[in-house]
């Protein structure tokens, strides 16, 4: 759309500010409107030709600087611009020839009138400009001529390339076809080779049959599993460690690890590396293919690969949530359809519950798990006791890793190992367990740290070194009501003594703790009962930083690598212990809840 000057074409004495501007012509507002919607202004002429566009093309009408739609009916003209125009400074058109007047632009309006010689200083202007678009016009025909040169010599160049490139194509396909004959003679080549090298390994083992005294004489090293003494030869290449196993002792170990072990135990028989299989590349594969040279030598059987294959699937797919493993034949599978509870083995075509992970039962039709569950409590005679509805309902505790689900035996500590992904946790909190040589992912300070595991501070790790008392406290702060009294089904006892079942190490069974009881603790041990009391703790989300001391909260800081906020000059103990116990809630908030440890008593 050809545009032409809305805005005062005048020699301004000063420049004009950028705001009087007009933004399609770039000169002075003459006449300016302002659009209400986005407050932008033109000279009106200006305003006129975009609206004239947009009705000979059918366009909407927009601002032509944001494209925002124009009301016509909200375009008003700017009086206050329009004053501001005029009232600057400008000199006559033919100012310095035959004119010096100079003054306000609406007084030039009338001086044009007067001077005689405005109209020969306009077409002198307009002539001058005339001769210099002309000679603009000239060299832009010149540099026009010079590029139609340049891309006739660039076509030319072109067509050098092309056939430049089909040389090329013509010498590569008759370079695969040398190499195609080359490779064949290789292979004849290779084959040869074989050959001549099943030939030589004959005499090889003839030579050695002759040459014991040679043989004797060379240096050997110890087995670590066989403490026999063999050639280097004889040894098993090992990715992640020095040590010295034979041959026979490895072959012995893979079958053995195989039939009988998680695929993760595939490690060094000896020291036991590498401790994390996970995040090793190209680990399984170098597994792979030593128990394929192992069946070439006829050491292992073929069957044995097809153990480690099926194992590696399913420990690849263990991460899976989708993924489950057959309660009757152990097959391992993905079950796409988590919605229905009751899934197929593909390998024995009996049927799982997805939820519960057991074997299904005609009962559990229609019923979820957690129905389920209670309706075989409720069913059951044997079950009918109140204390082992409990354990029943409670005494479990699942992996957060693979989410695999265990019955829980009291009597040891808080470091629990999954017995199917190996993954280390608190059974109090859930959070993982890190080993020196593992990524710490909560803070990258820990690196080299060792073991360790970062508990929220309310979990029991924490809460038992505190006293009942203090307990207790904490409860009624966060209004939970707590276990007092002996329960019903104990109170016909002779002596009231701990009954929590603990797991014997030397008996390998479960029996009662048998500890006295203390007044008001719900028959329970002092140990368990403080338990029992951080466990409601934890599973409330009570925060145990009311019962904090300044040292405690100090350390709290410390582990989670913040710097304290610290005591002022003028505040006492008591009042900076307050003031932490307010803000440090915010500054470090209690973890998400996890799995814990399950209750003792109902």
């Amino acid at each position: 759309m050809a545009h032409t000057i809305g805005g005062y074409d005048y020699k301004f004495m000063t420049e004009v500010p950028e705001d009087l501007v007009c933004s399609l012509c770039h000169y002075p507002f003459k006449n300016p409107l302002q659009i209400e919607a986005c407050g932008h202004k033109f000279c009106k002429e200006c305003y006129e030709q975009t609206k004239d566009h947009a009705e000979t093309n059918s366009l909407e009408l927009c601002c032509p600087l944001d494209r925002q739609k124009i009301d016509t009916m909200r375009v008003f003209v700017d009086k206050s611009d329009e004053r501001k125009v005029l009232s600057l400074k400008v000199k006559c058109q033919n100012f310095g020839d035959d004119c010096s007047w100079t003054g306000e632009l609406r007084e030039a309006l009338d001086h044009e009138k007067k001077c005689c010689n405005i109209e020969l200083t306009v077409n002198k202007l307009f002539t001058t400009k005339l001769q210099q678009v002309l000679n603009r016009l000239a060299e832009l025909e010149i540099k026009v001529k010079c590029h139609e040169e340049k891309d006739v010599e660039k076509d030319q160049q072109i067509e050098n390339l092309k056939t430049q490139v089909e040389n090329q194509r013509k010498q590569i396909e008759n370079l695969n076809k040398q190499f195609e004959n080359q490779a064949k003679q290789t292979k004849e080549s290779n084959t040869k080779i074989e050959n001549q090298n099943k030939e030589l390994e004959k005499v090889a083992r003839n030579i050695d049959k002759k040459s014991s005294e040679v043989q004797s004489k060379r240096q050997k090293f110890e087995c670590k599993m066989c403490y026999m003494k063999y050639s280097i030869f004889n040894f098993v290449s090992l990715t992640h460690c020095q040590c010295s196993i034979c041959f026979e002792c490895y072959a012995d170990f893979l079958k053995a690890t195989l039939e009988n072990k998680h695929i993760r135990d595939l490690h060094c028989p000896s020291c036991e590396k590498p401790k994390i299989l996970n995040g090793l590349p190209n680990y399984f594969e170098h597994i792979e293919q030593q128990i394929i040279h192992m069946i070439k030598k006829k050491v292992l059987n073929p069957e044995i690969q097809d153990i480690f294959l099926t194992k590696l699937r399913d420990f690849s797919l263990e991460s899976e949530p989708n993924f489950r493993w057959c309660a009757h034949c152990q097959e391992g599978f993905l079950w796409e359809n988590g919605n229905i509870l009751k899934m197929y083995c593909v390998n024995c075509y009996n049927a799982t519950c997805f939820g519960c992970k057991e074997k299904w039962d005609d009962d559990h039709e229609g019923l979820s798990c957690e129905q389920y569950k209670q309706w075989k409590i409720d069913n059951d005679d044997n079950l009918q006791n109140a204390a082992v509805n409990n354990i029943l309902n409670n005494a479990s505790l699942k992996c957060p890793k693979c989410k695999l689900e265990f019955q829980l035996a009291r009597g040891g500590c808080l470091h629990f190992i999954c017995t199917s992904c190996k993954h280390q946790f608190c059974s109090g909190c859930a959070k993982t367990f890190y080993k020196k040589e593992e990524k710490c992912e909560e803070f990258e300070e820990c690196h080299g740290k060792g073991f360790h595991a970062h508990h929220p501070r309310n979990c029991y790790a924490y809460l038992r070194d505190n006293d009942i008392k203090e307990l207790r406290t904490l409860l009624d702060l966060g209004k939970v009501e707590y276990p007092k009294e002996v329960p019903d089904n104990r109170k016909d006892e002779a002596v009231i003594a701990c009954n929590v079942m603990l797991f014997n190490q030397v008996t390998n069974q479960d029996e009662p703790c048998g500890k006295g009881v203390l007044e008001d603790s719900a028959g329970l041990c002092e140990l368990h009962y403080k338990e029992h009391l951080s466990i409601m703790i934890y599973e409330n989300r009570i925060d145990p930083i009311a019962i904090c001391t300044i040292d405690q909260i100090t350390v709290l800081y410390t582990r989670e690598h913040i710097n304290i906020p610290g005591q002022l000059t003028d505040e006492n103990d008591a009042t900076y212990l307050e003031r932490l116990r307010e803000i440090t809630p915010t500054e470090i908030p209690l973890h998400n809840q996890e799995n814990a440890i399950p209750l003792l008593i109902p």
